[in-house]
């Protein structure tokens, strides 16, 4: 797949994500996929968390392992964000925003959206130094009333509006979206909100396959599904130790099925790109190598699969 069109990611540019692709110059490098194919083209981010080592490494093995570009938090320091910047430009890697509010994984409920929502925009302004395709945001309290997410969200929206760039709300542990009744509740009153689907947080959360429960519910998240993070849960946690085993054959086929319906609803809206992070990262269960090994097999495999799924499509 030929790089991203290095002068549309310009510091500065400003893009949007919902277009004909067959209009959009932000992807006339990608034009062949479009006119040839069934389906938009897959994009697969590199995840820079849990990386150990100089950032020089992450870049330059990105496209090698199989990926198209980078997820990760925007630097803190404009100089460190320019370096970036240019570092992804030379490597002709697109990126995808990484942002957390609340100081920590699962933030305390005492922490009032008005921080959440100071720290957020923040963030977004670092992210746009870097031009990105999309931000993935982790925000939000599971704690708070419905009232007080509609609310929040409506301002996250006018926010999204105002930087011109897409914000997709991860559905993860401890935030707003940490169940798929509590994220069709949100975006039925918000259908304008866009969502980053982590269904292996899903599944340990509500120990058990969840989207094997209601097709129906899977397929009208699907909607409002911008970015896909490509980690595998179970019963018991939100990764299966090893998705390469075969005693997760069937849990890993249960994912694929998911992000398909995903694609296929990604496809009748339109969307330039389906962009995916290969999202298993270091713990206890196996060190920084073998997490970078398995996101390398990952990528791998979605390519594979997307390939099989885009030649079942009836031509377009």
């Amino acid at each position: 797949m030929p790089p991203l069109d290095m002068a549309l990611r310009s510091p500065g540019a400003r893009p949007t994500f919902l277009l004909d692709p067959r209009q959009s110059s932000r992807y006339r490098d990608l034009s062949h996929c479009f006119l040839f194919s069934r389906a938009m083209p897959l994009l697969l981010f590199k995840p820079l968390r849990g990386h150990q080592g100089p950032l020089e490494d992450a870049i330059q093995s990105a496209r090698p392992s199989g990926f198209d570009g980078l997820q990760a938090a925007p630097p803190s320091a404009p100089e460190q964000r320019l370096l970036l910047h240019e570092h992804l430009q030379e490597a002709g890697l697109a990126f995808v925003g990484d942002i957390s509010t609340g100081e920590t994984s699962s933030p305390a409920p005492s922490i009032p959206p008005n921080q959440h929502l100071l720290e957020l925009r923040s963030a977004i302004e670092c992210c746009l130094d870097l031009s990105p395709l999309l931000i993935n945001v982790r925000t939000g309290s599971d704690a708070w009333p419905l009232a007080l997410q509609i609310d929040f969200f409506e301002k996250v929206l006018r926010m999204e509006t105002e930087y011109g760039v897409d914000i997709a709300l991860e559905t993860s542990r401890g935030r707003s979206f940490f169940h798929p009744w509590i994220a069709r509740e949100i975006v039925k009153q918000l259908p304008d909100l866009k969502i980053a689907c982590n269904f292996a947080q899903w599944c340990c959360v509500a120990g058990r396959l969840v989207l094997d429960d209601d097709p129906r519910l899977l397929r009208e998240l699907a909607q409002n599904c911008w970015h896909l993070h490509a980690s595998v849960g179970f019963s018991e946690g939100p990764q299966v130790p090893d998705p390469r085993l075969p005693e997760h054959a069937a849990t890993l086929e249960s994912h694929l099925k998911w992000w398909e319906t995903v694609w296929h609803a990604q496809t009748q809206r339109g969307l330039e790109a389906v962009t995916m992070q290969p999202a298993f990262q270091p713990d206890h269960r196996f060190p920084q190598k073998d997490a970078t090994e398995i996101n390398r097999w990952m990528a791998r495999t979605l390519r594979e699969r997307f390939t099989s799924w885009e030649h079942a499509l009836p031509p377009r």
